[in-house]
């Protein structure tokens, strides 16, 4: 998290489970840096809990649309990867001579 206030450089990795390599990593939160997430949601919440509705509707739609695309992103990638067929190889018979 950007500005986390827990000293330390604790790190989080996930594992691609095929290659086995690192995949990413990641800041491992600790306290601190849950109360420091949960202080900033306090914070949004004050202007949040004043928005009339129509502002609302507007963020939680547009909120919408963006994971809308994600998920068509991903679940197209996904398919694209569950409908690959490998090419198949030729064979290792020898080939027919044509009749004649």
């Amino acid at each position: 998290m950007e500005g986390a206030a827990e000293a330390g450089s604790a790190m989080f990795e996930r594992i691609d489970p095929i290659t086995g390599a690192v995949a990413s990593r990641s800041k491992a939160f600790g306290v601190a840096d849950a109360q420091q997430v949960a202080d900033r949601a306090a914070e949004a919440f004050a202007t949040w809990s004043t928005t009339g509705p129509n502002a609302r509707r507007a963020m939680l739609g547009a909120a919408r649309q963006n994971a809308r695309g994600i998920y068509r992103y991903t679940h197209g990638a996904i398919r694209q990867l569950a409908d690959f067929k490998p090419v198949q190889t030729l064979s290792a018979q020898p080939a027919k001579k044509p009749p004649g």
